[in-house]
């Protein structure tokens, strides 16, 4: 009777092991293309020295109608 009652505790918890490594393993993660698709400004920092750079502003308003 012991002996069930682990085999069914060790089962559940596989089964709750297997189920979080599945679930976690989903593939959710967008890329940077992805992101600049979706977005309708951009800005991009592009450093010169150690402590001034430049920043570029692009709006990508226009390119849903106008394409890549």
């Amino acid at each position: 009777m012991i002996l069930i009652k682990k085999f069914k505790i060790i089962y559940v918890l596989f089964l709750c092991i297997l189920v979080g490594m599945l679930s976690s393993c989903s593939n959710n993660h967008t890329t940077v293309k992805e992101k600049i698709d979706q977005a309708s400004d951009v800005q991009v920092y592009i450093p010169i020295d150690k402590d001034s750079g430049t920043t570029l502003d692009m709006n990508l308003f226009y390119k849903k109608y106008y394409g890549d």
